[in-house]
C-alpha cells in the first residue's frame, strides 16, 4: 500500500471517529411556558445561552477551533513546499494532502453539529409559536366574555374616580401647596422617569424585523424561517464539500502520476495552494484550486 493509499485509509477512520463522537452531543431545549412569556429579544439570547453551555454548542466550538489550526497548518505545508525540492518536497505534498482530507473531515462534522442545531432551533421555535397561538386565541375567546367585560368596565370606573380624587386632592388650585400634595408630586415624576427606563431598555425592546416592529407571533416564525434558511445553506457547503474531495483525490492521482512519470516529485500538483484560516466552506476554495 503506498502513502497516497495509507492517508486515505487513515481519513477513513479519522471521520468515522469523528461523526461518532459527534453523534454523542446534544441539543434538547424545551419550549417551556416560561421561555414562550419572554420578550423576543429574551427568547433569543436565552436560547442562544442554553445552547452555548450545551454538549451540542461545546462539540461545535471544540470542531471550530480544530478547522482553523487545520488550516494554518495547510498554510505552513504550503509555504514550506514552495521552498522546499527532491524528498522533502514529496513528503511536504504527501502531508498536505493527508491534512486536507482531514481538513474536510471535520468540516462535515461542523455541518452535522449545525445541522442539528438549526433543525432544533426550527422545532423550538415552531412549538412556541404553536403555544402562544392557542393562548392567543384564548385569551381571546375570554375577552368577550361577559365576566370579563364587567370588570374591565368596573376597572374603567374605577381608574376614572381615583383620577378625579387625585385631581380634587393634589391638583393645582390657588391654595398653597401642602407638603403632601408636592411629595405626590415628586412621587409621580419618579415613577414615570421609572416607567420611561423600562419602556426604553434594550432587552425590554419589542420583535423588530427590519427595523419595523412585529408581533411576537411574526417573530417566532421568522426565526423558525431563519433557521430553515440556514439548514438548507448547510446543505449547499455540504455539496461544495464533495467537489473539494474530489479535487484532493485529483491531487492525489497526480503526485503518484508525477512519481511514476518521473520519480523527482518536483511537478507541483493541481490544487496545492491555498491560504490559511478560511471563514467558511466557500471561502476554503482556494486551498483546493489553484491560482
Amino acid at each position: 500500500m503506498n502513502r497516497t493509499s495509507t492517508a486515505l485509509a487513515a481519513l477513513l477512520v479519522f471521520c468515522a471517529a469523528q461523526a461518532a463522537q459527534a453523534s454523542i452531543a446534544t441539543w434538547q431545549p424545551q419550549a417551556s411556558e416560561k421561555l414562550v412569556r419572554m420578550q423576543p429579544t429574551y427568547i433569543a439570547k436565552a436560547l442562544d445561552r442554553d445552547f452555548s453551555a450545551s454538549d451540542l454548542g461545546t462539540a461545535l466550538a471544540d470542531v471550530n477551533g480544530k478547522i482553523k489550526g487545520k488550516a494554518a497548518t495547510i498554510a505552513d505545508l504550503k509555504d514550506a513546499a514552495e521552498h522546499a525540492a527532491g524528498e522533502t518536497k514529496i513528503e511536504l505534498r504527501h502531508q498536505m494532502l493527508a491534512e486536507k482530507k482531514e481538513y474536510l473531515g471535520l468540516i462535515g462534522e461542523q455541518q452535522d453539529l449545525r445541522r442539528r442545531h438549526a433543525k432544533t432551533k426550527m422545532r423550538v421555535y415552531g412549538e412556541m409559536l404553536r403555544k402562544l397561538s392557542r393562548s392567543n386565541n384564548l385569551r381571546e375567546t375570554e375577552a368577550g366574555g361577559e365576566l370579563v367585560q364587567k370588570q374591565s368596565e368596573a376597572r374603567k370606573r374605577f381608574l376614572k374616580s381615583s383620577d378625579a380624587v387625585d385631581l380634587k386632592l393634589f391638583g393645582q388650585t390657588t391654595a398653597p401647596t401642602s407638603k403632601y400634595s408636592a411629595e405626590y408630586a415628586k412621587n409621580v415624576a419618579v415613577i414615570e422617569q421609572l416607567l420611561s427606563a423600562i419602556n426604553t431598555h434594550p432587552m425590554n425592546a419589542g420583535a423588530e424585523i427590519d427595523g419595523q416592529p412585529v408581533s411576537k407571533e411574526e417573530f417566532l416564525r421568522q426565526q423558525v424561517a431563519k433557521a430553515e434558511t440556514e439548514a438548507s445553506l448547510i446543505d449547499q457547503e455540504a455539496q461544495i464539500v464533495g467537489y473539494m474531495a474530489k479535487l484532493v483525490s485529483l491531487d492525489a492521482a497526480a503526485l503518484s502520476d508525477d512519481l511514476a512519470s518521473s520519480g523527482d516529485g518536483e511537478e507541483g500538483a493541481a490544487g496545492e495552494d491555498g491560504e490559511a484560516s478560511p471563514d467558511g466552506v466557500a471561502d476554503a476554495v482556494s486551498m483546493f484550486i489553484p491560482e
